[in-house]
């Protein structure tokens, strides 16, 4: 009689958690609108009667809102991984940037369904490439337009007709415009984003995103680099539709430090996330609304001499709360990845180049005004080496002569023709210009191309920032 209940206990057991998830693919086929077994939510069928199981907003909970909204994790990356430069970068326009990541990853995932109890665990593989493209126009360097393209795609060991169809990809359009504020001694980066997006889930469901977002970055020291960022996702059915379905506010907050030798860096991200959805918007997917905060602990190693190949561990800890229990949106998660990332970053060099041009202008005025300034001085001590200041000792100065008499060649005789108009454009001096010691120059008398020979340091500065300025 024992062991005839034990094994009913486990057919019931059974029946509870595998049985329930093995017939999701079957229930397509049958009756809407049924709820699976044990709190899993409704199936909603879309085009081609292919059931979906939506979770965190998106078709598997292996995506979490801050896989499917970057925010500002592309931006800190960009700093932080600068990845390796190519040639063809050189022969870009200078106003395109260019920010591309792919990573190649496994992970343990202690509860792949997101349940508030008996938990799952499974082994998962993810390829998830990254590529945004955008342009500074030339009167505004600091503000450019965007496009960018995503896909997730999670391979499940165990679960893996469950979890491993559905296929995330995003198209993005956006604006953004950096801010270089004048604070902690010209260290901080101000971020305002806007970004409408198509979200691609599965057949037949549309979501549409529009995320403006703002970031603050502090370039504490050359090593240690701290941010923050808030995020509006407004989700619709359709582009610029705003918050139709649901509102989710993103905060986050973390930080990086990078070793001395520059090839191993450490990061922390928290990122606290409410899903706002039924009651607040109708026609929400899923209905439920919940709270989540998710941290991430990585260190990443550079590999090799590619600045833009890292081999990298994360742990990621899950928490979800406020989901009235329901699966997919419930429960405590642990997650621990490790894999390679190859990024690369072009950044706009239109204001670089706008720099470096300001600072070759000021390096040819500094080099005129050192060498007028020299030049001045040796006139002032030819001038005090020489004769004497004319009308101090009494003496009248040759060619001049005193009131009511008349010198010979001074301006009175007539027989002086230095005087008198020719029509010789060659002859073009005088008697005081060539007798009267010459005028003390001026900044303003010495041309801005003028050679800067004397001041040996500018000159060496000046070359070096103009093979800056070809090398970019």
């Amino acid at each position: 009689m024992a062991q005839q209940f034990k094994r009913k206990e486990r057919k019931s057991l059974l029946n509870r958690t595998w049985l329930p998830l093995l017939c999701v693919p079957l229930l397509g086929f049958g009756a809407s609108g049924k709820a699976l077994a044990q709190g899993l939510p409704a199936v909603n069928l879309v085009g081609n009667n292919t059931p979906v199981l939506l979770a965190q907003g998106v078709t598997t909970p292996g995506v979490l809102p801050t896989d499917a909204t970057k925010g500002a994790q592309l931006l800190e990356r960009a700093n932080a991984y600068p990845g390796f430069k190519l040639r063809l970068f050189q022969k870009l326009p200078a106003n395109l940037w260019i920010n591309g990541s792919t990573e190649v990853n496994q992970r343990l995932d202690t509860n792949v369904f997101l349940k508030y109890k008996e938990p799952q665990p499974d082994y998962v593989f993810r390829v998830a490439p990254n590529l945004t493209v955008g342009y500074n126009p030339r009167r505004f360097n600091n503000t450019g337009v965007y496009a960018q393209y995503f896909v997730i795609k999670d391979v499940y060991t165990v679960h893996y007709k469950q979890l491993t169809p559905p296929t995330t990809q995003s198209i993005a359009m956006g604006l953004r415009h950096t801010q270089y504020p004048k604070l902690f001694k010209n260290r901080v980066q101000f971020v305002y984003d806007i970004q409408a997006r198509e979200l691609f889930q599965s057949r037949g469901l549309r979501q549409a995103d529009l995320t403006p977002s703002f970031s603050a970055t502090w370039f504490a020291t050359p090593k240690l680099t701290l941010f923050s960022s808030t995020t509006l996702q407004m989700r619709s059915g359709q582009l610029f539709g705003g918050p139709q379905r649901e509102m989710d506010p993103f905060y986050t907050v973390g930080g990086y430090y990078r070793s001395a030798n520059g090839k191993w860096l450490f990061s922390v991200t928290d990122t606290f996330v409410t899903n706002f959805r039924e009651p607040h918007f109708k026609y929400s997917i899923p209905k439920q609304g919940n709270v989540n905060m998710i941290a991430d602990f990585e260190i990443d190693r550079t590999i090799g001499n590619i600045p833009g190949l890292q081999a990298f561990i994360r742990a990621e800890p899950v928490w979800n709360w406020r989901s009235n229990n329901v699966t997919g949106l419930s429960g405590f998660d642990f997650r621990l990845y490790s894999g390679l990332r190859l990024s690369f970053y072009k950044p706009p060099l239109g204001a670089t180049m706008d720099m470096i041009k300001k600072s070759l202008q000021q390096q040819d005025g500094d080099a005129a005004a050192a060498a007028a300034k020299k030049n001045a001085k040796k006139n002032k001590g030819k001038k005090g080496s020489g004769t004497s200041d004319p009308g101090k000792d009494g003496t009248t100065p040759p060619g001049e002569s005193k009131p009511g008499e008349t010198v010979p060649g001074g301006t009175g005789d007539p027989k002086n023709t230095s005087q008198t108009p020719t029509t010789d454009p060659s002859v073009t001096t005088t008697v005081e210009s060539a007798v009267l010691p010459p005028a003390e120059p001026t900044t303003s008398m010495v041309p801005v191309s003028a050679p800067a020979a004397p001041v040996a340091v500018d000159q060496a500065q000046k070359t070096a920032l103009e093979t800056q300025a070809k090398s970019l």
